[in-house]
């Protein structure tokens, strides 16, 4: 996974799993693992120590960094959906798709697991959008 570090993050998701945490943006010292009881953590500081391979790490304060997984992700401020994504509500039944074909950028406001997959809240509790149906751009 890679992350653009010119966006800005709302926060790391680690999705209830226990991510290890280093005390370097190489993450090569392992300090630690975050708490799986805790999914959201605010990211203070992005680096991308190899530049060359595009890979991010994301300290979430005091020089605890973390990497990106299969299973973790870094959710934006804002994210792209286009006319006719499904949205759910948090039992993960469909209430409606998005009907705006003018607006295709839309603010997170909050993210959670759904039927095993990540979504993220654009507006009311009825209106939570699969992360990976969205783009940055």
């Amino acid at each position: 996974m890679s992350a653009n570090p010119n966006r800005l993050f709302r926060e790391f998701y680690s999705n209830g799993e226990a991510t290890t945490v280093y005390s370097d943006p190489y993450l090569t010292q392992p300090s630690g693992k975050l708490d799986p009881s805790i999914s959201h953590w605010a990211i203070t500081r992005v680096s991308n120590p190899t530049q060359a391979d595009g890979t991010y790490s994301f300290d979430l304060g005091d020089n605890q960094w973390v990497g990106l997984s299969d299973k973790t992700r870094v959710i934006e401020d804002n994210y792209y959906f286009q006319p006719g994504t499904p949205l759910y509500n948090e039992n993960g039944q469909q209430t409606q798709t998005i009907d705006n074909p003018k607006h295709y950028n839309y603010q997170i406001f909050d993210v959670t697991t759904i039927n095993g997959g990540i979504y993220v809240k654009l507006g009311s509790d009825d209106q939570w959008a699969l992360y990976d149906a969205g783009s940055p751009y």
